[in-house]
């Protein structure tokens, strides 16, 4: 066979290895990488290693060692964890590489009667069997990340102590394949030789898949024992529970993990036993409103619901925005339950999901003014006055437009509607969707402005604003019809902190505004007491 083709040939399969490898190391470390970066470190390692291969042809231990450094390296620079973790998964492909070649060269010592070293000494020999092992790296490095899913990748984190035994397992065992590795410089064809070289090679693949059972095993039994009791929640709270709700989901606030999960009373077994905040991150990413994420991350994170049952609150409930189907956000509410076992020492939870749309439709229709699109007079009180109850701080505007009365006279109520329209989208441009805008009148609005107070406005301009933007004239043939607006304005102090002492004192100053002519505003103080 062609030693160029051979050579290509190393450097494809050896490519794929390399790439297999990071694309392995990339999900289990839930690592963000470019592709194009895995790509530029397989095909840079490649070439390195074909380099490697052709000049330390003579001593395999040299061989060994530096392709041992560089995948060190390369774990340095392409991943970000502990230098634990870090050093354990660059160690696996030269552990790999180093015990499979040794199994490989023996085969092939027996089967073709050359000697360790002659293998070694020929080109294509030597080719060939560098192949084979990047193959067969390939084959193992597929079947762990098919094994080591991401449900039990977090052991590589959660469990350092683990991590440091299987570390120094890989340590010791490349340690004594490069001491073994010396044989390979015996010219003589050797059966004890042959023999020691395959046994350490398949005794190191032993003890590696054994230590790597210890780091996740536990992982493994505990999925099994999670599994066995998957039927907890169908038994007990299916008639109580799982009726009433389009999702419930029970789980393990001691090892992460989904007990049951239940959606429109189909049990999900595709998803008992994954991370529970694992799937909460991805909705959080993925569906939940941009202004809801923060709330809904830190309801409901299993850090949160320990805190609650350490706290003695066995239940609470949290509501949010979903994206559906149809790209439309749809209000859920979840209601969560918790309790402790002492007898197990564990913590179980339990997340009804249900969608309130059709609550939150009426009570948005109840609170809405249908002609103006803002708070109706109750609601905008109701709301200043919920948030008087936790800030010490805000400003309070009553705008009344100026010679509405002439509008609906002259150019009809219909025409008047529009205006009240209009006004009340310019209002709602001027102020932020924090803030509480209401019509509370015919031609009357408030405003409330939440402000901390240690934080400067200024508020006469944000008046003047409000003056300019509503003064407009109307045309009806040869009539001409002039709106503005008086504005009475109220800023919290210490002695008018409740909604009734804001609302009588920029009334005051509203009608201030209206003695001096219309179309201005007035700050209430204590001189018009």
């Amino acid at each position: 066979m062609s030693l160029i083709f051979l050579s290509l040939l190393f450097l494809m399969v050896y490519f794929i290895q390399n790439y297999l490898f990071l694309t392995f190391i990339s999900k289990i470390l839930h690592i963000k990488s470019q592709p194009k970066t895995i790509i530029l470190l397989s095909t840079l390692n490649a070439i390195l290693n074909f380099g490697i291969t052709a000049v330390f042809v003579a001593s395999t231990f040299w061989a060994y060692v530096l392709i041992t450094a560089l995948y060190i390296v390369e774990a340095r620079i392409f991943l970000r964890a502990t230098d634990t973790v870090e050093l354990s998964c660059a160690l696996m492909v030269p552990y790999y590489l180093i015990s499979i070649s040794f199994c490989v060269s023996a085969i092939m010592s027996l089967f073709t009667n050359y000697s360790l070293f002659n293998i070694l000494g020929s080109s294509q020999l030597l080719l060939t069997q560098r192949i084979l092992t990047s193959l067969l790296v390939s084959i193992f490095i597929i079947g762990l990340t098919h094994f080591l899913n991401e449900e039990y990748s977090t052991a590589l984190v959660r469990y350092p102590d683990r991590m440091r035994i299987f570390c120094l397992l890989e340590i010791a065992g490349l340690v004594q394949m490069l001491i073994v590795s010396n044989l390979f410089t015996v010219e003589e064809l050797s059966l004890p030789i042959i023999a020691t070289i395959a046994t350490v090679g398949f005794i190191s693949l032993v003890i590696f898949h054994i230590g790597l059972f210890t780091l996740v095993g536990v992982e493994l039994i505990q999925d099994y024992k999670v599994y066995s009791n998957s039927k907890l929640l169908e038994n007990m709270y299916r008639n109580i529970l799982i009726d009433k709700s389009e999702r419930t989901i029970e789980i393990d606030c001691t090892t992460g993990k989904l007990i049951n999960y239940v959606f429109k009373n189909e049990l999900q077994t595709s998803l008992i036993g994954s991370y529970y905040e694992a799937m909460t991150q991805t909705i959080v990413e993925s569906r939940v409103h941009p202004e809801d994420k923060e709330l809904y991350a830190s309801k409901l994170k299993l850090s949160y619901m320990v805190m609650s049952i350490d706290e003695d609150r066995r239940s609470y409930d949290v509501e949010y925005r979903l994206k559906n189907d149809y790209n439309e956000y749809v209000w859920y509410k979840d209601f969560i339950m918790i309790q402790r076992d002492t007898e197990q020492d564990t913590i179980k939870a339990i997340v009804m999901t249900n969608n309130i749309q059709l609550e939150k439709n009426l009570l948005f229709n109840a609170s809405i003014d249908h002609l103006s699109g803002l708070y109706n007079k109750k609601t905008t009180e109701d709301l200043i006055t919920q948030h008087l109850m936790t800030h010490d701080s805000g400003i309070m505007f009553l705008i009344d437009i100026d010679n509405f009365k002439a509008v609906n006279d002259n150019l009809g109520h219909d025409f008047g509607d529009g205006v009240i329209t209009e006004v009340s989208e310019k209002i709602r441009i001027l102020f932020k969707p924090t803030d509480i805008c209401g019509r509370i009148g015919g031609d009357e609005f408030m405003v409330f402005l939440k402000k901390e107070r240690d934080v400067a406005l200024n508020i006469e301009e944000k008046a003047a604003q409000i003056c300019e933007v509503i003064h407009k004239t109307y045309y009806k043939e040869e009539l001409k019809i002039t709106i503005s607006s008086s504005i009475g304005i109220c800023e919290i102090t210490d002695d008018i902190t409740t909604f009734g002492e804001l609302y009588k004192s920029a009334d005051i100053a509203l009608y201030a505004s209206k003695d001096r002519g219309k179309n201005t505003f007035t700050i209430f103080s204590q001189n018009h007491v």
